[in-house]
């Protein structure tokens, strides 16, 4: 009876174990399961489900830096060094992440591309450093420099962690486009980036976003010639300067969007008055003519002189040849700006060749010689000039004076709205 009973209990306490082994076996193999869900198998670091999961974490603290990286020309080591030396940047490059993460996390939320969460405890600038210096380095055994691209954004610049990733996302673009050891978004690029959300609204509805017009001067008959396209936005939280408008538009990659539109609102306005035989004069930035959307657009225009700054239009030989065949086309090319810089002096004729007329920065009208002499420069190649920013009597006078025959500045006209301005009134 007693063995008996004591076969039971062993029984019995062999069954208990048994269970209890099998219980930590299961959960050992599901928490292995939930970890290995999480893990990219390449790296060992956090996959997407992970990253996704910390974001849900991260998003209630008050503020971390938000990392974002890009392997630079894995296309090409694949191609040419295959897929195994491709993954192996890819492990170097994680490993290098994870020696110099130790206040944060980071993951791998793409084939080259990763992204961290770090606690603010570091100045932005000197972590971008640290991960530069650490990120960009030599393979000596295949001859081959790993480089990353780099971009950062502090969290509590923004409305949502969401807006924070895609912002750093857009630095790091942009480090890679412009070939940048790191891109960093402080406050004023926070700014800007909010524009550039508010101008990809405008440009599909335009609400506040617009253009006014400034009118140019025959300063001998006092009539009205042409007027230039200004742009002007009002938004509900106030004045946008033009300058920001145009930083925006250069940081965030918004030149043919932005393009486009001021050519369609221009037009638009000038076939609202009527194709009067006067023309609207619209800003553009010559790298601009080398996309085909703008420059066909610019092609099909009527009515209106393209202007294009003095620097841009000698910058590089293919914007001149886009000039020359819209020119053919004809289309008016107006060179803007010019005497800002000086730097079109010794290709003054090359420039002449490409253009109907020549606007003189408002720079040269502080000293009457200064302008004088560029007007003579200008004139001697048969070409006429527009003298921008006439503000007083006494500089019309002078200009006048000086030969100068057209004029634009606010003595003689403030930009308009276009309902504003009567044609044939």
């Amino acid at each position: 009876m007693i063995v008996t009973l004591a076969c039971l209990i062993f029984v019995l306490f062999q069954s208990v174990i048994t269970l209890i082994t099998q219980k930590s076996n299961a959960e050992n193999y599901a928490a292995r399961q939930y970890s290995m869900a999480r893990l990219d198998e390449l790296t060992g670091l956090g996959n997407r489900r992970a990253f996704t999961e910390a974001c849900s974490e991260w998003v209630n603290r008050d503020d971390f830096i938000v990392v974002r990286i890009d392997c630079n020309g894995l296309k090409r080591a694949n191609d040419v060094y295959g897929h195994e030396f491709g993954d192996r940047i890819i492990k170097e490059t994680a490993q290098n992440i994870s020696r110099i993460c130790r206040t944060g996390q980071a993951f791998r939320t793409g084939g080259d591309e990763f992204t961290i969460f770090w606690d603010a405890d570091i100045e932005i600038n000197s972590l971008a450093q640290k991960f530069s210096y650490s990120l960009n380095v030599f393979v000596e055994d295949m001859d081959y420099k790993i480089s990353c691209a780099i971009g950062l954004a502090h969290k509590h610049l923004f409305v949502s962690l969401h807006e924070a990733v895609c912002v750093a996302d857009e630095e790091m673009y942009r480090s890679k486009i412009n070939s940048l050891d790191w891109s960093v978004c402080d406050d004023f690029d926070m700014s800007l980036y909010r524009i550039a959300q508010g101008l990809k609204t405008e440009f599909g509805s335009t609400r506040h976003l617009e253009l006014h017009y400034q009118p140019i001067i025959h300063l001998t008959s006092g009539q009205i010639t042409s007027y230039e396209a200004l742009i002007r936005w009002n938004r509900d939280s106030g004045f946008v300067e033009p300058t920001n408008i145009l930083a925006a538009v250069k940081k965030y990659h918004l030149s043919v969007d932005f393009a486009l539109w001021t050519l369609r609102q221009a037009q638009q306005q000038w076939d609202t008055w009527g194709r009067p035989p006067i023309t609207i004069a619209v800003n553009l930035s010559g790298s601009w003519l080398l996309k085909p959307a703008v420059f066909n657009a610019v092609a099909r225009s009527q009515g209106l002189t393209i202007e294009i700054t003095e620097d841009e239009a000698i910058e590089d030989p293919k914007i001149l040849d886009k000039i020359d065949e819209l020119r053919t086309l004809g289309i008016k090319i107006s060179i803007d700006d010019f005497g800002a810089r000086w730097s079109a002096i010794a290709q003054l004729s090359r420039l002449s060749e490409s253009c109907d007329r020549v606007k003189i920065d408002k720079a040269l009208l502080k000293d009457i010689r200064l302008f004088e002499g560029a007007h003579g420069l200008i004139d001697s190649l048969n070409l006429p000039t527009v003298a921008e920013g006439i503000e007083t009597q006494d500089m019309l006078i002078a200009i006048r004076d000086a030969g100068g025959q057209f004029g634009q500045g606010y003595l003689l006209g403030r930009p308009m709205k276009g309902s504003d301005i009567g044609m044939g009134e």
